[in-house]
């Protein structure tokens, strides 16, 4: 940012351009670098391995495109591919130079309606992209990893339950319960599962059963190793998980030093959500994802390291869910809703 404005200044300054002039010159530029800075990175793609629709991995070369890109034909499926082929951008009718706007909102952690208005799209378009580039986290990304002799702590996190949509205008949405706006009985709780690294790093993963520990250990096992040693509050679910699967469990309380590292992920968490205005329930792992990569970044240079990052990702990252697919996504809890519409009906 601090670069665009000493570029903005210099342009003014020499070519001595009005502000729409000067906003339109800068806009090519943008373009310009988001294309090449895409166009690398996808020159540094290896050879595929396997087709990328139905993953088999009888495949051959077959010439080129008519935009001279090299493709290749799956014996599986019977379609021909690309290195572009189920990409982000290759699929968007949007401009390079779009999504690399998109990139930089994207790490400054813009509202949707912020997002739109910066690069004059819909906020149904605004909602999608933030949808694709947080599910290409999911998939390009690692965020989390630990090894045999780390030390990791562990807890758990509760964020009120919250439906997507827009309610008033949505005659036929059925939230399952009255509302309660104010007295009543406790609102229902998302269970986030938070697990921060000896280096810092966090990983967020929402609980898909109603009980915590039913589902912590299947969540543990694949983050943590044999010989990890875990730290936790006194009463956390997690850390009887961990002794469940033998690992070393120390507990303590939450506000000793011992825990800062977990105590400031959920700080910095509850300051996230807070800034994003409510999280849907539907789409809460995506969001997690996002602020786990958005957090492991750290220091001077955090900022721009982050957007150059993204923007490998949006060069050469792919999703898998179809905007119908999106809508048809079901909340993280089923189990819990289910019962609730039983109990209802």
């Amino acid at each position: 940012m601090a670069g665009m404005r000493k570029l903005e200044g210099l342009v003014a300054e020499v070519l001595g351009l009005d502000p729409g002039d000067r906003a339109e010159f800068l806009y090519k530029v943008e373009v310009g670098d988001a294309e090449e800075a895409f166009l690398r990175a996808r020159a540094e793609l290896p050879s595929p391995a396997r087709c990328p629709r139905c993953g088999c991995e009888r495949i051959s070369r077959r010439g080129h495109d008519a935009r001279g890109r090299q493709r290749w034909s799956c014996a599986g499926c019977r379609r021909s591919f690309t290195l572009d082929t189920g990409g982000i951008v290759s699929r968007s009718h949007l401009p390079a130079g779009t999504w690399a706007a998109f990139a930089r909102c994207f790490c400054a952690r813009m509202t949707l309606r912020e997002c739109a208005s910066r690069l004059g799209v819909s906020l149904k378009t605004a909602w999608f992209m933030r949808m694709r580039v947080c599910e290409a986290l999911a998939l390009e990304v690692t965020v989390f990893t630990t090894g045999p002799d780390d030390a990791v702590q562990v807890d758990e996190a509760f964020l009120p339950e919250s439906f997507s949509g827009n309610h008033a205008n949505c005659p036929g949405f059925d939230p399952w319960r009255a509302p309660r706006r104010r007295g009543g009985r406790p609102r229902e709780k998302e269970v986030l599962l938070t697990v921060v690294g000896s280096d810092g790093s966090a990983d967020v993963r929402v609980s898909d059963t109603p009980e915590v520990s039913a589902s912590a250990r299947s969540q543990l096992e694949g983050l943590l190793h044999g010989a990890t040693s875990v730290a936790c509050d006194l009463k956390s679910s997690l850390g009887a998980a961990a002794s469940a699967m033998g690992l070393e469990v120390s507990r303590s309380y939450s506000g000793e030093r011992r825990l800062n590292a977990l105590n400031a992920v959920h700080s910095a968490l509850k300051h996230f959500v807070a800034r994003m205005r409510g999280l849907s329930s539907r789409r809460m792992q995506r969001y997690m994802r996002r602020f786990c990569w958005h957090a492991s970044f750290s220091g001077a240079g955090a900022d721009r390291a982050r957007a150059s990052s993204l923007l490998g990702i949006l060069a050469v990252g792919r999703y898998r869910t179809t905007r119908r697919g999106l809508f048809a996504e079901p909340y993280a809890v089923d189990a819990r809703l289910a019962a609730r519409a039983a109990k209802k009906g």
